[in-house]
């Protein structure tokens, strides 16, 4: 056998490289500690990218307001202040590395600024005003392109499904959002220059209405859109009737001074409304969808470790079986790997990660072409050498990921670093599992190397050890009784090993027995980890609980003409959402009760649906109230199901909260259901307050509220109580009002609802 001896050499060679990749990843580590770099929280930039897009237009609505001198120390302060925002934001904007696209984008800007900047603080004369409009077209087209490559930038991810699909859907509303604030100052923009500029240029006036069709086709789409929270869903249905105002006032011709002034307040509430729903869309990319795609990328290096070793046990077990399902095995893994590698690549928020994931993929190169064979012996020996490398530059990965997740842990407080350490330490297991079934195989084939047996104790012991610190955060069952067993497996392992001649049949029976046990391992530890996202559950199950309401309530406003045609599409989307919610929880579903409890509202939702696809005459809606109710009562069951595996103290903040927040949907559809048919519902309306008044008081009466949770129960209070005072009059009261009374409490409750929930996704 001359293989031997030729592979000395590589030997040595591998060996130099696993020194070299030791040297790097320290050299990174203390590069990175050293440097401390701030972590890229995208959806902020995409929101300062796309507030001077808004400021563009902003100033140029400022610059005619000083011209017709309006205000004219307040528009001359505010513009002064408009131009330092856009300073400084452009400022941060260029300090940002991304691509080559962005940073061209970026000076396209730059170079605009200067000669705007300069118009922007001239003399306002009419002349001046017409060089502003020609210019700001120009520098806000260059806005948007830069805004545009960012949301690009944040959505490149390869795989245009589930979680990356979400992340591209929300990137696209904050822009689209972001770009509703940029058409509330454009609006006003044409709206003045059209006074301004009677007769100069008919383009002034189609570019007016363009504004004008654009932010109402926009707002229609934000507001249909399944991604956004309750909380965005409710500011929208508020913003909606500000705009339909603002919009039906710069519509009008010959406007005076005093009307003038009342679109443009008119017009700064529209904007610090927009403005919020910006920073909710924000909030939702920076604190939910970036923490779920970290842990993705995570998830993604634990497991590319993992195939490090997989690929070479399923290569070895080819060749001591002869089963061709191995090879079909190995090369699906190849597969795997590479289409992991992709989107590590496209999600790499820092240099030094795409770097480390460079060493990987040199190293694959070679690590691939052996392991696409037909099994050899000695193949496997080149890859069990090769082996050790590939998961060292691996580890590299991981630890660079895992150091970017403590400081974006800096940057957002809220992001759960425990559970990210938890993915990366069962990803950590996983690894060891296949490491360890590799060398035992290797072994029971015959590769009789010195190194293996030492390998293999060590791997056996990191996995003992691992599984005892996992054991006191991740509680599973019988776990002295699987410790014993694992323990008592090695003794029995390094007996085998010291005589693999005499014992390499039971070597192998052994390792049979040991991928059975350690597979059940992982597979309780992944289930665990889907078990602590109960406080998301009791989130959905809640949210299930307002649906059945609120959709009851969309549909009877549609047949009473009330905002027909945006009750019809919340109706829709509410289907969508609930459809959606429901098989979230069939699949987070871990206990029979639970499971049984989700059937019943599962055929309830038949007919649930059923219901809304006929036309509702008023004689019907004593069945939609029944129907209502029933799903109500069986979504309840739900959230009591689940809150069976919570923690008590967890629960009964989050689920008052969201009794409010139900309670809220369901006072209005029984408000509508009796002011619109012959029943009466003062019962049902006495309990629903009477319920709304017991939960207003649990929070009340807890010392321990946060200012800010005190003064969101105020606000509840208040309208709570003029929300009360409409029952003794509900056939005279104003539709409207009681609309709009319903639409803050919501917004007011909802926000509540996520204050005391303080929900982590994972």
């Amino acid at each position: 056998m001359l293989y031997p001896n030729l592979l000395q050499p590589i030997k040595h060679i591998n060996l130099m490289r696993q020194i070299l990749c030791i040297f790097i990843i320290f050299l990174n580590m203390s590069l990175l500690q050293g440097q401390q770099p701030e972590t890229i929280l995208i959806g902020e930039l995409l929101n300062k990218a796309g507030a001077e897009r808004m400021l563009t237009q902003r100033m140029a609505k400022l610059y005619i307001a000083l011209y017709i001198g309006k205000d004219i120390r307040g528009s001359k302060d505010d513009l002064d202040a408009t131009v330092v925002r856009f300073d400084t934001r452009l400022a941060e904007l260029k300090k940002i590395k991304i691509n080559a696209r962005y940073a061209k984008r970026i000076e396209k800007v730059d170079h605009l600024w200067g000669s705007y900047k300069g118009l922007i603080l001239s003399r306002p004369t009419k002349e001046n005003i017409l060089l502003v409009l020609k210019d700001n077209n120009t520098i806000l087209e260059s806005c948007e392109l830069l805004t545009n490559e960012l949301e690009w930038y944040a959505s490149r991810f390869s795989s245009k499904n589930g979680l990356f699909q979400m992340n591209e859907n929300i990137m696209e509303l904050e822009n689209r959002a972001g770009r509703q604030r940029m058409l509330t100052e454009r609006v006003l923009l044409y709206f003045l220059a059209n006074h301004v500029l009677i007769g100069a240029d008919s383009k002034f006036d189609k570019e007016l209405n363009l504004a004008l069709s654009n932010y109402q086709t926009n707002l229609m789409g934000l507001m249909g859109a399944t991604e956004n929270t309750p909380e965005i869903d409710y500011r929208l249905i508020l913003l909606s009737k500000e705009w339909e105002a603002l919009s039906v006032f710069c519509s009008k011709k010959n406007n005076t001074l005093s009307t003038i002034e009342q679109a443009l307040k008119m017009g700064d509430n529209l904007l610090e409304s927009m403005e919020e729903i910006t920073k909710n869309y924000e909030a939702l990319i920076d604190l939910r969808v970036a923490p779920l795609l970290l842990n993705h990328a995570i998830t993604l290096a634990g497991q590319q470790n993992m195939l490090t070793q997989k690929i070479t046990k399923t290569y070895i077990l080819e060749g001591i079986t002869q089963n061709r399902k191995y090879e079909k095995e190995r090369k699906s893994d190849i597969e795997l790997f590479e289409k992991n590698m992709d989107d590590l690549k496209l999600f790499a928020p820092m240099e030094e990660i795409t770097e480390a994931l460079d060493m990987v993929d040199n190293l694959w190169t070679n690590y691939r072409n052996e392991a696409i064979n037909a099994s050899t012996k000695e193949g496997a020996e080149k890859l069990l050498y090769g082996n050790s490398e590939m998961l060292m530059a691996s580890k590299n990965v991981t630890m660079l990921l895992e150091m970017y997740a403590k400081m974006y842990k800096k940057s957002v407080a809220s992001y759960d670093y425990v559970m990210a350490d938890w993915i990366k330490q069962i990803g950590h297991q996983e690894m060891l599992t296949e490491r360890i079934l590799m060398y035992s195989y290797a072994l029971s084939w015959g590769i009789q190397k010195d190194a293996i047996p030492q390998e293999l104790e060590r791997a056996g012991r990191e996995y003992i050890k691992n599984f005892n610190t996992l054991s006191l955060a991740i509680s599973i069952p019988n776990i002295q009784k699987r410790n014993e067993r694992l323990i008592e497996q090695w003794s029995i392992a390094k007996t085998y090993i010291s005589d693999l001649d005499a014992h390499k049949e039971q070597l192998k029976e052994w390792s049979v027995d040991l991928s059975k046990e350690l597979g059940d391992l992982t597979k309780l530890y992944r289930e665990r980890i889907k078990g602590m996202a109960v406080e998301e559950a009791i989130e959905k199950g809640n949210q299930q609980c307002i649906l059945s309401q609120k959709m009851a309530s969309n549909y009877l406003s549609i047949s009473m003409n009330i905002n027909k045609e945006h009750q019809y599409q919340q109706l829709e989307k509410d289907k969508l959402v609930f459809q959606k919610q429901l098989e979230e929880l069939k699949l987070f579903a871990q206990t029979d009760e639970l499971k049984a409890t989700l059937a019943d509202v599962n055929n309830l939702w038949t007919n649930y649906q059923a219901v809304f696809r006929t036309k509702l005459l008023q004689k019907d809606v004593v069945v939609l109230l029944e129907m209502s109710q029933k799903m109500l009562l069986a979504c309840e069951l739900v959230v009591e199901e689940i809150n069976a595996i919570a923690k008590p103290n967890q629960v009964a903040r989050m689920n008052t909260a969201a009794t409010l927040r139900t309670k809220t949907e369901q006072i209005f559809l029984f408000c509508l259901a009796e002011r619109w048919s012959e029943e009466k519902y003062k019962d049902e309306l006495s309990l629903a307050f009477l319920e709304y008044e017991k939960g207003l008081k649990f929070f009340q009466d807890n010392v321990g509220n946060t200012p800010e949770m005190n003064t969101l129960l105020e606000a509840i209070d208040h309208y709570y109580k003029r929300l009360k005072s409409y029952e003794p009059k509900l056939k005279e009261v104003d539709l409207y009002a009681l609309l709009m009374v319903r639409n803050v409490l919501l917004l007011e409750t909802e926000k509540l609802t996520t204050l005391s929930a303080k929900t982590d996704l994972f």
